[in-house]
């Protein structure tokens, strides 16, 4: 299984938005931006990380075919709150990155891919134009 979930809820949000006004004030955030890092695993109920553990050298699934797995969980884990009436969004950035952040997520080998959080307070707005079907789909050859 080249991923797992961590659930962060109840106390232990306090501990995480801790780790992340400190990795914002170590990347050099100013105290008003670090505040609004800590917020993060303040606002939502229950933050969930998605976890990597990639083996390189794993004898039957190639690199691409486990990163697609662990895509394709955390796809699940979205359709999954959806349906059941929550929002939620993937957050990464710099902070899966943080040293204080990883060491206190990860076992050795794993990497911090980001977490899965949130409750809609008003509809979302895309980052992006989706693109036209035939630029998705095409026939082979």
């Amino acid at each position: 299984m080249p991923f797992r979930f961590a659930a962060t809820r109840g106390q232990a949000r306090g501990q995480l938005a801790d780790l992340l006004e400190q990795a914002a004030l170590l990347a050099g955030k100013d105290t008003e931006d670090a505040g609004r890092d800590r917020h993060c695993a303040l606002d939502a109920p229950l933050l969930v990380a998605l976890i990597a553990r990639i083996d390189p050298g794993h004898p039957v699934a190639t690199l691409h075919e486990q990163w697609t797995a662990v895509g394709g969980a955390l796809t699940n884990l979205l359709k999954a709150a959806h349906t059941l009436g929550y929002a939620g969004r993937m957050l990464s950035g710099s902070k899966v990155r943080a040293a204080p952040v990883v060491a206190a997520l990860c076992e050795p080998g794993e990497q911090l891919v980001g977490w899965v959080m949130g409750t809609a307070q008003r509809p979302g707005t895309p980052k992006f134009q989706t693109p036209a079907p035939d630029a998705l789909m095409r026939d082979w050859p």
